[in-house]
């Protein structure tokens, strides 16, 4: 395996903190009080997508390097095992009712969608190396 096969490893990490200060910063901007209010702050959920995510992509990285066949494969069963893990972790703090449980299962839900974004993005590049 080359160095430059982890570079999509890097490129998780670089996008997850961008994505993260620009999160931060629209909070910070349109809604000061919101965070506060949340089950979970955005550094939680943002770190355990970026390690999921650092995960899946690394997990891609070397099965490419046994089989090329299988990458998909795996793919789709540590997203799976990622989205038992969400609903496993992050189920109680996000199953009350109110106001703003609903804004933070939104905005739950896209940062979820949006890392998923970046894996399958990640995964494609990889696979559409070499080619």
């Amino acid at each position: 395996m080359k160095i430059k096969d982890f570079s999509a490893v890097l490129w998780a990490f670089m996008i997850s903190a961008m994505a993260f200060l620009i999160h931060k910063g629209l909070f910070y901007l349109l809604f000061p009080q919101a965070e506060t209010a949340f089950a979970f702050p955005l550094l939680t959920i943002y770190g355990f997508f970026t390690a999921c995510c650092v995960a899946i992509t690394l997990t891609s990285v070397f099965i490419k390097g046994s089989s090329v066949h299988s990458v998909g494969q795996f793919f789709m069963l540590l997203t799976f095992v990622e989205m038992a893990l969400c609903f496993g972790l992050f189920y109680s703090g996000l199953s009350s009712s109110g106001t703003s449980v609903s804004f933070e299962k939104g905005n739950f839900i896209i940062v979820f969608l949006f890392f998923l974004a970046i894996e399958t993005i990640l995964t494609i590049r990889l696979l559409n190396k070499n080619q």
